[in-house]
């Protein structure tokens, strides 16, 4: 992969361009045979897989709750669940077969896809407070205070709805098992 790429979704999209070559899906179908054919017992790959995706819901709801006004806390989460989402998108196509597997993948696929959902709603959140720290350091003059006044309100507003919107999820984080 290349080292310069400029945004993350650049990178997810090298990831996903990567995973996707023949060589790939040839490791990942040897993987799953070999994950059906392994004996219960052996646990490995579904126990660090499991015990990651708790690590990763631990660190999530570590930061849990949070307010509507604190932009660093909100950004710290928004990194954590694009950690759990990159998590969650390479170990699912992994999981190992049978009732277990299926569950596991399942959790990974939800959480992947409520990471997702939570990384848009946050961004657009921490680009408003970038915007606004641009603005504080010389851009205001320029925008005059109505504008500065109106995206500070946009932000907040964003901020508000995206936490009351996504409460029940983050409490689902917070609620998770260990």
């Amino acid at each position: 992969l290349d080292a310069n790429l400029d945004t993350d979704a650049e990178l997810r999209q090298a990831v996903k361009r990567t995973l996707a070559q023949p060589a790939s899906v040839m490791l990942f179908d040897a993987i799953r045979s070999l994950a059906g054919s392994v004996p219960r017992r052996d646990r490995r790959a579904f126990n660090f897989a499991e015990a990651q995706l708790r690590a990763a819901e631990r660190g999530v709801s570590a930061l849990l709750p949070v307010a509507p006004t604190d932009g660093p806390r909100l950004h710290r989460l928004r990194i954590r669940m694009k950690r759990l989402r990159y998590f969650c998108e390479a170990f699912a196509p992994l999981a190992e077969d049978g009732p277990e597997g299926a569950a596991l993948a399942d959790r990974l696929a939800l959480r992947a896809k409520d990471a997702a959902r939570f990384q848009k709603e946050l961004g657009l959140v921490h680009d408003l407070d970038v915007a606004l720290e641009r603005v504080a350091d010389g851009g205001g003059a320029l925008l005059g205070p109505a504008v500065v006044a109106a995206i500070r309100e946009l932000r907040d507003s964003h901020a508000t709805h995206a936490v009351e919107r996504l409460t029940g999820e983050l409490a689902d984080f917070a609620s998770t098992p260990s």
